[in-house]
């Protein structure tokens, strides 16, 4: 084959591959607006979509126009902005269902987007307040200084595990660790979110997430078993009777999230407003910062929503509404509780209070893994947890679910799923076996 024509042989290859990939991420982002939309026809949605965005294109902004070149190939070009006077948004392509492809992966907000480190951290702490906005920006500077001025697209899985490992051997705290975890953290879900390519950083550092600090510079691997995280149904019983048996405010909140599966922060911002006693039913709406507490802000889009109470709940509910006219949570000395209170006192409950079985200690957030795990344990369906918890999507869900049954509880639950029924067919066999014996004894009269 002569050069150029395997030149040119290579270039089709990868503008295949390209136009491969930028359609894959416009039907993705297609199909979740047509769930959203609660569209039954997924394709015919997708196809409809597609001709409205060139159609307001051609009509609104630019034609796509054709150019014949010295060799003969047509050139499809157009512009994305109208305004646009030095061609600086004009897009081309030799093969029109790329440029096609181009064009409504720009509306949908798709088309690749070319970000430092450090750019995409300030974009991400843009609505934060200003206290978290520097912190993350320090931990920037201080542990990312190699990666700060890169792409985010260029990043590789060695860069993120060098830093991670650099921070290690440099001797810093547990907190500090964690905090340039979950800086990293922001980076990446400020992309995922924004359709920017970067490396999938949250599947890198969660080997790291095993890492313990015992003292400075010295680290060791920590793996949590499920009782280090959840309640087992028994110790929520106890923790329940309990907490009825000492109605402070502070304690129903703890119920409320065992109940709920509802956030810290969401079950803070709750007011008697949110309550409805009638539909059985609460409004998650707001939360409080868990930066800055008593400052109130809204949920995200897929947090807000209406969470069934069930009768542990309503019983909780009624106890928290008691003399309460405004807010449902207060606490001595304060105009109302906040997340260091709850977590404090779930602390001193579980290493003063209660004897409970497991004696790790857990925290509150690990009420809401506690409330995911017993409602799947009784048949409760992953979306209707995933809606009670209020995730993102049911993958969330499931890292959520730990398996905190006891060992003897699962004992009993395998002796009754005789699935196949081998045991009985195994006694039949023997009856079987047996039989011929049993026939050969009766046919000779015992002698007296």
């Amino acid at each position: 084959m002569p050069k150029k024509e395997g030149h040119d042989a290579y270039l089709h290859n990868t503008d295949s591959k390209k136009l491969n990939k930028i359609n894959q991420k416009i039907t993705l982002a297609l199909i979740k607006d047509a769930i959203l939309s609660e569209d039954d026809d997924i394709a015919l949605y997708i196809m409809t979509k597609e001709e409205q965005i060139i159609q307001k294109h051609i009509t609104q902004v630019d034609s796509i126009h054709e150019k014949e070149e010295e060799d003969g190939r047509i050139l499809y070009w157009t512009k994305l902005n109208p305004k646009d006077r030095n061609h600086s948004s004009k897009k081309t392509s030799h093969d029109p269902e790329k440029l096609r492809a181009i064009i409504i992966s720009h509306y949908l907000g798709l088309e690749e987007k070319k970000i430092t480190v450090s750019e995409a951290l300030r974009r991400a702490t843009e609505e934060c307040i200003k206290d978290t906005k520097d912190i993350h920006r320090q931990r920037l500077v201080k542990y990312f200084s190699s990666i700060s001025s890169k792409n985010v697209g260029a990043l590789t899985e060695d860069n993120i595990r060098n830093c991670l490992q650099s921070m290690i051997n440099t001797g810093i705290t547990q907190k500090a660790f964690t905090g340039g975890i979950s800086t990293l953290n922001k980076i990446y879900d400020y992309c995922s979110y924004n359709h920017i390519e970067i490396i999938d950083i949250r599947s890198i550092v969660r080997d790291f997430r095993r890492v313990k600090c015992t003292s400075k510079k010295t680290f060791i691997e920590e793996f949590k078993s499920p009782y280090d995280v959840a309640f087992t149904e028994e110790e929520t019983i106890i923790l329940l009777t309990y907490i009825i048996e000492n109605p402070e405010d502070v304690n129903l909140c703890i119920g409320l999230l065992l109940t709920t599966g509802i956030r810290l922060g969401e079950a803070l911002a709750l007011t008697v407003n949110d309550v409805d006693l009638k539909t059985k039913t609460l409004s998650i709406t707001k939360k409080e910062h868990n930066k800055a507490p008593y400052t109130i802000e809204s949920v995200k889009d897929y947090s807000d929503r209406i969470v069934c109470l069930s009768d542990d709940a309503m019983a909780i509910i009624q106890l928290i509404l008691k003399d309460k006219t405004d807010v449902l949570f207060t606490y001595p000395g304060q105009d109302k509780l906040h997340a260091g209170n709850v977590d404090k006192r779930i602390r001193r409950i579980q290493k003063k209070d209660l004897d409970l079985p497991h004696k790790a200690i857990r925290s509150a957030h690990d009420c809401r893994r506690t409330y995911a795990s017993i409602a799947y344990l009784h048949d409760i369906d992953i979306k209707t947890i995933k809606n009670q918890c209020g995730h993102k999507d049911e993958a969330t869900t499931w890292i959520y679910i730990k398996d905190i049954i006891e060992l003897h509880e699962r004992q009993e639950i395998i002796n009754k799923a005789s699935i196949l029924g081998v045991s009985s067919l195994l006694n039949a066999t023997e009856r079987k076996e047996e039989s011929p014996q049993t026939q050969s004894l009766q046919a000779f009269p015992a002698s007296e």
